[in-house]
C-alpha cells in the first residue's frame, strides 16, 4: 500500500519492566532517524528526548487529531491496549 502522506500514532508500550524508558526512548529515536512524522503517546512517551509530538493521552491525541486533519495519509496506530488508542479513531 502506497500513499503520499503517512503518518504513525505510538501509544506507550506497558509492561516493560526496567527496559521501558529505554525502549521508549529507542523507539522515539528510530522516528527521529528515518524522518518520520506522527504522535508519541502516553506517560511513558511524554519522558523521552524528541522533536516528535507528544501527548499525555488518547483523549488530547483525539483532540488534536479533531483539529488537526490528516485527510489522505496513511496512518499506523500501534500501542498497548491500556493506552486505549482505540478512542482516537474516529476522530481521523
Amino acid at each position: 500500500m502506497s500513499a503520499k502522506h503517512k503518518f504513525f500514532i505510538i501509544g506507550d508500550m506497558l509492561e516493560l519492566g526496567n527496559e521501558s524508558s529505554q525502549a521508549h526512548q529507542e523507539i522515539a529515536d528510530l522516528a527521529t532517524s528515518l524522518g518520520l512524522t506522527g504522535i508519541l503517546v502516553g506517560p511513558e512517551f511524554s519522558q523521552v528526548s524528541t522533536d516528535i509530538l507528544q501527548l499525555a493521552d488518547a483523549e488530547a491525541t483525539r483532540n488534536h487529531l479533531i483539529s488537526n486533519s490528516l485527510k489522505d495519509h496513511m496512518i499506523l496506530i500501534k500501542g498497548s491496549r491500556g493506552i486505549k488508542l482505540e478512542n482516537v479513531v474516529d476522530a481521523l
